[in-house]
């Protein structure tokens, strides 16, 4: 059954009962209790105890809920806080309490930390189609749970465009309308130290700046001129190699006569999808090629080979240096050549 808003419902499998007030596009119906909650539930989890009736022309007009909100009755109706004059809005994804981070489903949450009343209007936008998930009004300093994130589904969604309006009645400060994007990495997700802790939430949370920032709000500062410069030209550098490498072992490239290989450790260049790996089994891929093509260079009798393993946080790096060490302690390593590998490589003597 399609419910509306304004119809009267009762929770099959809990106690209470409320008033519809959305329903979203995936068959999600929003239910204001009598506490003042709004709780989502799947249709077939409702019983519908009678229907919202439009007034009659003419007639006193009966109030519908009003729109999610996510603020309980209990709350002032007027909910200013001193020194929170300033528009601030934030996109919160949020893992379900009690399992491990990188493996809970998201709940997603829209938060108006300002004094002002927010309208937003959400889209998804795929490389296919713009699909609109939600619109509504968040009160002032409140917030609103708008969608769960299936973990299955993660890097099968795509981005979220947020346009938003902040207003206030009678006499206020205008602000100027926001669209912002945001561009959920899969693989930021799987990544523990991706949550954060934060001011809105008991757990850990990625949380994106509606207003103001340009990534999310917990993550790591932008990259310096020089870092963004080695990394322009290392991309460079791969791209030259790909074109000019037709052989089905894209990431092996002998160049005469110095008989060097060029192996890259970068793990889009390795695998094609990515989702649902943490760090560990990341690494351990990497290293796999990297002492699988160690082994074969050897038999091949290479003189050398570079393996690019990028700046990043240094992790493959030393374990790649630690292994060499351990296991390769007969050859000598040391760092690329700068000009051509900028900080990102390591390269191996096998022969003289």
């Amino acid at each position: 059954m399609k419910y509306k808003k304004g119809d009267k419902v009762r929770f099959l499998n809990a106690v209470g009962e409320g008033v519809v007030t959305k329903t979203t596009a995936d068959g999600t119906v929003f239910v204001l209790d009598d506490t003042g909650f709004e709780n989502p539930a799947e249709q077939d989890e409702l019983i519908l105890i009678s229907e919202y009736q439009e007034p009659e022309a003419g007639g006193q007009e009966t109030e519908a809920p009003a729109q999610a909100s996510g603020t309980p009755d209990f709350y002032p109706e007027v909910s200013q806080i001193a020194g929170n004059e300033e528009a601030k809005a934030f996109f919160a994804m949020v893992p379900q309490p009690g399992r491990d981070a990188t493996d809970a489903d998201l709940e997603t949450y829209l938060i108006n930390d300002s004094n002002y009343i927010l309208f937003y209007n959400l889209v998804e936008v795929t490389k296919a189609q713009s699909r609109g998930i939600d619109a509504g009004i968040v009160e002032p300093n409140t917030k609103i749970s708008l969608f769960t994130l299936l973990r299955q589904e993660i890097g099968k969604s795509g981005d979220y465009i947020f346009q938003v309006v902040f207003y206030n009645e009678g006499i206020y400060k205008p602000v100027r309308p926001i669209e912002k994007k945001i561009v959920i990495s899969p693989i930021k997700l799987y990544k523990e130290q991706t949550f954060k802790e934060n001011d809105f939430f008991h757990e850990k949370s990625l949380i994106f700046d509606l207003v103001a920032a340009e990534k999310p709000e917990n993550e790591a500062p932008e990259m310096g001129t020089e870092e963004k410069k080695k990394l322009k030209e290392l991309e460079k550098m791969m791209q030259s190699k790909k074109k000019a490498d037709a052989r089905p072992r894209k990431t092996v490239k002998k160049i005469e006569p110095e008989e060097k290989r060029e192996i890259d450790l970068h793990i889009n260049e390795l695998i094609d999808n990515t989702t649902g790996l943490g760090n560990s089994e990341i690494l351990a891929i990497q290293m796999d090629k990297f002492k699988s093509e160690m082994e074969q260079a050897i038999k091949d009798r290479i003189k050398r080979i570079v393996f690019i393993h990028g700046i990043g946080n240094g992790t493959l790096k030393n374990e790649l240096r630690k292994t060499l060490t351990q296991q390769y302690s007969k050859y000598v390593f040391h760092d690329a050549s700068f000009k051509e590998y900028g900080f990102g490589a390591t390269l191996v003597v096998l022969n003289n």
